[in-house]
């Protein structure tokens, strides 16, 4: 059946947890998807300690949420932070990649 993509997301999430995935790469997650798969999205990945995640994102509040670690392209070089996506905000206005990982030592 036709689907929203909110609803698709959840299925490969679910999909990718039952095949114990340690890393999920997430484009645009918030993209297109209703408010309500959001609000499930937000939650479940702040809870899921076992695996890592890499996020890219033009949805500053999603960001807001979630990061702890933030790679970002700042004149075709990487930079990396230990520091929430409202702190690179404010120090590095200039992005056009932004990526959440998970689990960096």
């Amino acid at each position: 059946g036709d689907r929203s993509g909110g609803w698709k997301m959840k299925l490969e999430l679910t999909r990718a947890m039952l095949h114990n995935a340690d890393l999920l790469l997430l484009d645009d997650p918030t993209d297109h998807s209703d408010a309500a798969s959001v609000e499930w999205l937000q939650p479940y990945l702040n809870s899921s300690s076992r695996v890592a995640f890499i996020i890219v994102s033009r949805d500053s509040g999603f960001m807001h949420a979630l990061t702890t670690n933030i790679i970002q392209d700042r004149s075709q070089k990487l930079a990396y932070y230990k520091a929430t996506w409202s702190h690179v905000h404010r120090e590095a206005p200039t992005r056009s990649l932004t990526m959440r990982l998970r689990n960096i030592h």
